[in-house]
């Protein structure tokens, strides 16, 4: 919500209207120092970091940015919600 606001309720909002609340949790974190930092900071681009972190959890997942973080990781039922609910936002826009 820090960087990226509008942008993050936009999203948020699509992934209720998708019906993918269950990936999309509402909660609030703190922000994240993460790729999209420098988008945001540098190039001034309001964007989002859609990431699985969950601080009850601990974070991020052990592999998360390491040698590990290979695609046998990656749920393929979250990532095909992540890839929708993109292509969803994308095509709203005007």
């Amino acid at each position: 919500m820090y960087f990226a606001p509008e942008v993050v309720k936009k999203v948020w909002a699509a992934a209720r209207g998708l019906g993918l609340s269950k990936y999309f949790v509402e909660r609030e974190s703190d922000p994240l120092i993460d790729d999209h930092l420098y988008v945001n900071q540098h190039a001034r681009i309001p964007t989002v970091d859609i990431i699985d972190y969950d601080a009850r959890r601990g974070g991020f997942f052990p592999s998360w940015h390491t040698v590990g973080d290979t695609l046998d990781k990656i749920d393929k039922d979250t990532l095909g919600a992540v890839g929708r609910l993109v292509l969803a936002v994308v095509y709203q826009e005007k």
